[in-house]
C-alpha cells in the first residue's frame, strides 16, 4: 500500500485533498493538524479547508481511532502521527526542530520500513529538503 505523508501547505490548498487517496494511507503528522487549527479563524478558503479538514476527521473518529488508522469508503486510510520529536532525534543528521523537520522525519522514518512513501508538500522549501536527506 502507499503511503503519504501530507503537509499543511496540501490540505489547506484544497480542501478536498484528504479524500484524493484511495487504497492508500495518508499519514497526517500532528503538527500538520497544529498547524490547521491555527488557520480556522480565517475568513478565506485557507480558513474554509481548515474548518472543512477539522470537521472531517472529527466525524471519522466515530469509525475508529485515527492514531490506529480509519479505513474510509474508497479504503483509504487516514492515520495522524504523533511522534515528530522523537523521529527528528533519530535522524543520523539532526535537523532543527521545527514543524517542517518533524513532518520530514516522519517520512524518513516511514520510508525506512516502507518503501512507498512519498512526502506531499506545496512548499519549494520543504521539497528542497526532502531532496537533501
Amino acid at each position: 500500500m502507499k503511503v503519504f505523508v501530507i503537509d499543511t501547505s496540501v490540505l489547506l490548498y484544497h480542501e478536498d485533498s484528504i479524500h484524493a487517496f484511495p487504497e492508500s494511507t495518508l499519514v497526517i503528522p500532528i503538527e500538520v493538524l497544529e498547524e490547521i487549527d491555527n488557520k480556522k479563524t480565517r475568513m478565506d478558503s485557507v480558513g474554509n479547508a481548515a474548518r472543512y479538514v477539522n470537521r472531517f476527521l472529527d466525524d471519522i473518529r466515530s469509525h475508529g481511532n485515527l492514531q490506529d488508522g480509519v479505513k474510509l469508503d474508497n479504503e483509504q486510510v487516514i492515520k495522524v502521527v504523533l511522534d515528530g520529536k522523537k523521529c527528528l532525534e533519530d535522524l543520523k543528521n539532526p535537523l532543527p526542530d521545527t514543524v517542517d523537520n518533524r513532518v520530514i522525519a516522519i517520512a524518513k522514518k516511514l520510508s525506512s520500513d516502507n518503501e512507498s512513501v512519498s512526502l506531499l508538500s506545496r512548499d519549494i522549501c520543504m521539497r528542497v529538503k526532502c531532496d537533501s536527506i
